[in-house]
């Protein structure tokens, strides 16, 4: 792919990024909304909820998450294991009913 720089004057491609730019402030809208809607299921404290439509299940997935710098400097299992830092995930998916 080329780094062609397109002047404004091209008045198909100027308008798509446009267009792009529109979408993408959309979709930052209807996130923010989608964010604070799974925010009050997550705090309902349950672990299903149906609507007439969907249903919304939570769950929560731990893990470890591996710093690499760290891990580039000291190579060893002991070492890795020292670098590497405990976290929770909670997830909201919907389905189809």
């Amino acid at each position: 792919m080329s780094n062609v720089v397109i002047k404004i004057s091209d008045a198909a491609l100027s308008a798509n990024v446009d267009k792009l730019g529109a979408v993408n402030a959309e979709i930052a809208a209807l996130k923010k909304k989608a964010d604070a809607i799974k925010d009050k299921l997550l705090a309902s404290g349950y672990g299903e909820i149906c609507g007439k439509s969907y249903k919304a299940v939570i769950s929560v997935k731990d893990g470890v998450k591996l710093n690499t710098a760290l891990v580039k400097a000291k190579l060893s299992a002991a070492d890795i294991a020292a670098c590497s830092k405990p976290y929770s995930s909670t997830t909201v998916t919907l389905y189809d009913l």
